[in-house]
């Protein structure tokens, strides 16, 4: 029930803003929000504690003036995971 009603409630704050973070503690559910979310949009998934994931972003930052997308179908949908400051 929750996470259907905080699905809802991003899916409308991504509809307004080109970008939401979801904050919390350890273990309540923000990756598999993000992921389910993801999925449905057909958004490319970086996982950044992975350095495979995090070389994918740093290639995104060569290109993205050209492609304006790090998903290879031009979707620009996108879902960081583990992003830290």
């Amino acid at each position: 029930m929750i996470l259907r009603f905080l699905q809802a409630k991003v899916v409308d704050l991504l509809a307004q803003f080109p970008a939401v973070a979801l904050l919390g503690p350890r273990q309540v559910g923000k990756t598999t929000l993000a992921r389910v979310i993801g999925d449905a949009a057909g958004a490319l998934y970086l996982d950044l504690e992975q350095p495979g994931e995090r070389a994918k972003l740093a290639e995104f930052g060569t290109r993205h003036s050209a492609t304006g997308t790090a998903h290879p179908g031009g979707n620009p949908a996108t879902v960081l995971d583990h992003a830290r400051a």
